[in-house]
């Protein structure tokens, strides 16, 4: 299937979530989440937790226990496993199938792997993932990136991936390298980790300030999913991109809105290929984004050289600049748009909230603040300081009044502030001059 079958197998929604996914990524708002869907690159080789679960069973234990066995979740099984054939045992069977001798191949063999093409979508910031493998390590190896690793226990390196957008893996349930004690295999394990306090508030406050993507997970509630869907709240939004029947299609869709505050991007099960050529499609937007980026950056260098000569090279310059400037209001408008509707739809003012002070309209208007309204608010701050040579006085003058707005407005999410500057109207009469949209 290419890329515009794959919207149509779940259409409108496919390509509403893929949009609304790649204006959170190019604002470094979303977190992947990556499971043992993507470790799976070559026949044979790494197994989901279930199949390495099932296989060892039938490697390792008497055939009649296998009834009660079935019978058991994912954590009871690595109990039972654990108990019935000794730590040493499941530590050497796990190490010997999640080991990284398993990845020791020509980088040609891993190009065609949905995998391959994470480092090119998520250059900075945190990736989580529940696997133990070292896939996403080689992965960004391949690409000549350095991906700093931490696990549980090490939460300032997680805090600060998180703060100051650092490129980092926070691998939750431990590492393969690591002493199996270490690792978080068996119920007794996942009680004492999750009891945590320190984790399960990283974990938080991860869920709440960004956006996650689950990719390769076939989220199932185990401790970290039922974690998100306890701190979810109406106005939050994850993504995923996940296989499903078509006749399953609507109610798959419906349970990760209403279950998982998740948009999903559906494709058919089984073609697993689709993943790739939805990431494949994702790396050509974001790349056609940069280079539109740089374009009006060379067209803003090319105004300034132009502007040093005289006569018939300034009427060029006024010609290019009020382009430029079109550009540039057009793209803040947008935001002002997106910004406004939130206010409209659920801020103080809005009629939810006027009706019933009690609906979730206030949830859903501090959750949006921080989601949405800050980062475009910052978006446009930083369009501003861009381009202020496109703007006379008197417009820069309107347009600092709105970062100072914006910059008060940032910090009144975070403490209480009685003399915020409001929203300047004028700055609306500027941008409308010039914007077209």
């Amino acid at each position: 299937m290419d890329f515009q079958e794959i919207m149509a197998f779940n259409a409108p929604y496919n390509q509403r979530n893929f949009d609304a996914l790649i204006e959170k990524i190019t604002l470094n708002q979303v977190v992947p989440y990556i499971g043992a869907g993507m470790s799976i690159l070559f026949d044979g080789v790494y197994l989901s937790w279930g199949e390495f679960l099932n296989k060892t069973f039938e490697e390792f234990v008497n055939p009649s226990e296998k009834e009660k066995f079935d019978k058991l979740n994912y954590e009871d099984k690595a109990d039972f496993l654990y108990e019935e054939m000794g730590k040493i045992s499941f530590a050497d069977n796990l190490k010997k199938t999640f080991g990284q001798h398993h990845l020791e191949k020509d980088i040609s063999n891993f190009r065609d792997k949905s995998m391959y093409l994470l480092p090119e979508i998520f250059e900075k910031g945190l990736l989580i993932t529940t696997n133990y493998d070292k896939v996403i390590e080689k992965s960004y190896i391949l690409h000549s990136k350095s991906l700093g690793v931490s696990h549980p226990g090490h939460f300032e390196a997680l805090n600060s991936a998180l703060r100051d957008s650092e490129l980092m893996l926070y691998k939750i349930h431990g590492d393969i390298t690591e002493p199996i004690d270490s690792i978080i295999l068996t119920k007794a394990q996942y009680e004492s980790a999750y009891s945590n306090q320190q984790l399960v508030e990283t974990l938080k406050q991860i869920y709440v300030s960004k956006s996650m993507l689950f990719l390769g997970c076939s989220l199932e509630k185990d401790r970290p999913i039922r974690l998100l869907c306890e701190v979810s709240r109406s106005g939050m939004t994850n993504y995923a991109i996940i296989g499903c029947k078509n006749e399953s299609k609507k109610e798959k869709r419906v349970q990760l809105e209403n279950e998982y505050f998740t948009q999903a991007i559906i494709y058919p099960d089984g073609k697993h290929e689709c993943l790739r050529t939805i990431l494949e499609e994702i790396i050509r937007v974001i790349k056609s984004k940069k280079e539109e980026a740089r374009s009006l950056s060379l067209l803003q260098a090319k105004v300034k050289d132009i502007g040093n000569e005289g006569g018939e090279s300034k009427a060029k310059v006024e010609d290019i600049n009020n382009i430029y400037k079109v550009k540039v209001c057009t793209e803040i408008k947008r935001l002002l748009i997106e910004n406004y509707r939130i206010f409209k739809d659920y801020g103080p003012k809005s009629e939810i909230a006027k009706k019933n002070p009690w609906s979730s309209a206030y949830n859903i208007w501090e959750c949006r603040k921080k989601e949405k309204m800050i980062p475009n608010n910052e978006a446009i701050v930083n369009i501003i300081e861009d381009n202020k040579e496109l703007f006379t006085i008197t417009e820069y003058e309107v347009c600092y009044e709105f970062i100072e707005h914006a910059n008060g407005f940032k910090k009144s999410c975070e403490q209480p502030m009685e003399d915020v500057k409001q929203f300047p109207e004028k700055f609306n009469e500027v941008i409308n001059k010039y914007a077209k949209v």
